[in-house]
């Protein structure tokens, strides 16, 4: 047998060199055939030598090439089995005219699964053509279909079977492979899937940054496809381009979103949003642009019409100046959209994400209020990546914690391509990688793009999915549930692990201190070791003789989005000017000072110790208005007057705070009361402030975001906080008060949220102690109180 000859079915081999196929059709067929062929721009006959020019020079530039789109094959009869003359019958529909009932009985269909998948070998110039002289329509155009090997392929670089997502090898991880699929409509050509299935124990390996391998990556992403890959006909319609928010980001027709049309207008199915299949669900996403004011109504009813009560927003109504997206909810209150009323039922707001609960009515029609959540990303920038991962995995822990049902989830940024696509992809092999021990971002990606255009829009977003992908998996153990942790009295990963992997995240981190260390700053910092990264500090504006817009200080964020950390270090003697500036620059109301201080030469209080006595620090006058303390905490309350004459300021007078902590044996009950006076007044900047301003402000920052958390999430998670606080200064959280972190949490649990009679204190103890109860009692009372 030649080699070309091995890569044809053998059901149409001949013993002869040449072998042709007659001409199955009726004369009158022939004659239409004939007459389409003349109208027929493309060319008769179908070159094995330039098939394989193509093919050997795709393969040189690392490219797939596939001579012609595949088209879909006709049901076909074989009528013959004589080997020398093998002929075939278009199996026409039992309501076709042409077919008579002899015909569709003479034997059985004969299916044929035609793609051409690697080159022809040894071709001659010889040419694929009818048997008929007369009849010039190439043989790939009659039949509608091409030729595929009947062995497997022995390039390892191709697989010519389907493999599902959730069944991918595991074998030649580090192999991009080849699986020719089929997307949700069958009438669609056929698409090359890329796969690269990497093991879970080799995505470990690549948190270390030196094995970390991006331009690897970098080059996967070039293989994705770029161009469209299915028509878009519907969003090409000139009723539908003004839906459109931006030129090339239509939905594909076969995974578009529809619409019950408008009784007043026939064309109102349309609306720029794909669905997207999960990992085990197919349909399980829905990815859209941001609503427009055109879209609006059409985004409300999308929403009503499947049900859906869980949408991921990851755009800023407004960024860089421009709108990304119009309000499609109320501040307050209720909003009126055509026919239907939406109504803000709860508004949540943490540091990174606003989560909303709001009612949806339809005043057409008569059923209940459909409930929806929105979780409402507010840290990621347009076209760019997070410089951390852990805010995003934080919201999509409390995303799942919520999703209980089977509707759709709706994810929009504002072109629904990029920042949606990789939170999609992110979602979607998490959950594979719970499951399995491997994970294919290229297949999963790719499968993306065979529904939606551009899911994943930049290089830089696909390498922030890899490294967030990395992070999710393995932090997955790092928190547990506070009924679970109420049972147990354990973490699923210990504390020694836990912190050793902080170190390793806090090793992918780069620092730039530029500022800290200019000449004029040096000397305001106490600790040489102790800086204040750029990225972080806050900037001082007041303009002072002799100063310079440096002070040694960090902004932490709170669990909550308001108040807002600033942590910063007691001011030397010559800093104090510094520091009022700060204050005052900085809206700043309440100041933590989170352990007693001794004045000496380096220390020099940033206040008068008399009552109603006021002291000058540059352009401001700080009078001591009252005084108080009781058993944990010394309160002050200052007048902050800005003196400076010559400068215009209608902001003069101001009164803050200071709160100072007498003994660390309370240091529970100050997170307590501080927490609650958080809450109380929602004051928009506070100071943590401690010697060095690292070692108690760092630790009462984990403690009270840890506290606040749990309360608030049912859920036990020190590690994502402390990993968050850590990305700011490095110095927070050593390995020992990492441990005793966690030991005062649990007695926070066991003080405040179980019944008075069973608690004891320790005041020797640096956190609560507590005598043993009934567990199953605890959870239940924890539970209620939360």
């Amino acid at each position: 047998m030649s080699r070309r000859s091995e890569y044809i079915p053998s059901s149409m081999r001949s013993s002869a060199s040449t072998q042709h196929i007659s001409n199955p059709f009726t004369a009158e067929q022939q004659a239409q055939q004939q007459q389409q062929a003349a109208n027929d721009e493309e060319t008769s006959t179908y070159s094995f030598r330039h098939v394989t020019k193509k093919l050997q020079h795709a393969k040189s530039h690392g490219e797939l090439y596939q001579p012609h789109p595949p088209l879909p094959l006709p049901p076909m009869t074989k009528v013959s089995n004589d080997e020398n003359e093998i002929k075939y019958r278009i199996k026409h529909s039992s309501n076709s005219p042409q077919t008579s009932s002899s015909t569709r009985s003479r034997s059985a269909t004969t299916t044929i699964i035609p793609i051409l998948t690697r080159p022809i070998i040894n071709s001659s110039d010889e040419t694929f053509s009818s048997s008929s002289s007369s009849n010039k329509i190439p043989l790939w155009k009659r039949f509608k279909q091409m030729i595929v090997p009947t062995k497997r392929s022995k390039d390892p670089a191709v697989k010519t079977s389907s493999v599902p997502l959730s069944e991918s090898s595991t074998n030649d991880q580090n192999r991009t492979v080849v699986d020719n699929a089929v997307t949700n409509n069958s009438n669609h050509h056929h698409h090359q899937i890329l796969k690269n299935p990497i093991k879970i124990q080799e995505l470990r390996s690549w948190l270390n940054p030196k094995s970390f391998p991006e331009q690897r990556i970098r080059d996967e992403y070039e293989k994705l496809p770029t161009e469209s890959l299915h028509p878009k006909t519907l969003a090409f319609r000139p009723e539908n381009k003004s839906k459109n928010r931006f030129n090339a980001i239509e939905p594909y027709d076969h995974s578009r979103v529809i619409l019950r049309p408008l009784i007043s207008d026939p064309s109102s199915d349309y609306i720029n949003a794909s669905y997207i299949d999960g990992y085990r669900a197919s349909k399980l996403y829905i990815a859209a642009q941001a609503p427009t004011e055109t879209t609006l109504y059409d985004f409300i009813r999308m929403i009503w019409q499947l049900r859906i009560q869980s949408i991921i927003m990851v755009t800023r109504l407004f960024e860089d100046g421009k709108h990304k997206c119009i309000q499609y909810w109320p501040d307050e209150g209720e909003k009126r959209i055509n026919d239907f009323r939406i109504r803000l039922d709860n508004e949540e707001k943490y540091a990174d994400y606003t989560i909303r609960r709001f009612l949806l009515f339809n005043q057409s029609e008569s059923t209940d209020a459909l409930v929806v959540k929105q979780y409402h990303f507010l840290s990621w920038p347009d076209h760019g990546c997070l410089a951390l991962s852990t805010p995003l995995l934080d919201l999509r822990q409390r995303f799942r914690t919520d999703y209980k049902s089977s509707n759709p989830i709706l994810v929009h940024c504002s072109a629904g391509v990029g920042r949606s696509g990789t939170f999609i992809a992110l979602d979607s092999l998490l959950e594979q990688a719970e499951h399995q021990d491997i994970v294919d971002v290229l297949e999963f990606t790719h499968r993306m793009r065979q529904n939606r255009v551009y899911m994943i829009q930049t290089a830089e977003q696909y390498v922030f999915l890899y490294r967030t992908l990395i992070e999710g998996i393995v932090t997955m153990d790092t928190n547990v549930s506070l009924q679970e942790y109420m049972t147990t009295k354990k973490f699923r990963m210990d504390t020694k692990t836990q912190y050793k992997l902080l170190e390793q995240l806090q090793s992918t981190i780069e620092y730039s201190c530029r500022g800290a260390l200019e000449p004029a700053n040096i000397n305001k910092n106490r600790s040489e070791t102790i800086l204040a990264p750029d990225h972080s500090r806050p900037y001082l504006m007041t303009q002072v003789d002799k100063t310079t817009d440096y002070i040694n200080a960090v902004f932490v964020n709170s669990y909550r989005q308001t108040p807002s950390y600033i942590i910063t270090q007691f001011p030397l003697p010559h800093t104090c000017i510094d520091f009022w500036r700060l204050v005052y620059d900085h809206n700043v109301s309440i100041i933590m000072l989170l352990e007693p201080i001794t004045r000496d030469v380096k220390t020099s209080y940033y206040w008068s110790t008399n009552v109603g006595q006021g002291t000058l620090f540059g352009p401001f006058e700080i009078v001591l208005t009252s005084q108080k303390e009781d058993e944990q905490l010394v309160e002050r309350v200052f007048e902050l007057k800005f003196v400076n004459k010559n400068v215009f300021n209608n902001d003069r007078l101001r009164t803050v705070r200071q709160f100072q902590i007498k003994d660390q044996s309370h240091l529970l009950v100050v997170v307590k009361r501080f927490l609650k006076e958080m809450r109380t007044y929602n004051e928009q900047n506070v100071i943590l402030q401690c010697l060095n301003g690292a070692t108690y402000s760092g630790y009462f920052a984990a403690l009270c975001n840890s506290i606040d958390k749990m309360q608030t999430e049912h859920l036990i998670d020190p590690f994502k906080v402390v990993r968050l606080i850590r990305a700011v200064r490095p110095q927070f959280v050593d390995q020992e008060q990492y441990e005793t972190l966690l030991l005062a949490m649990r007695d926070y649990i066991q003080q405040y949220l179980s019944t008075p009679s069973t608690r004891t204190i320790d005041n020797n103890s640096f956190y609560t102690n507590t005598s043993d109860q009934d567990q199953t009692s605890i959870k239940s009372r924890v539970i209620q109180r939360l």
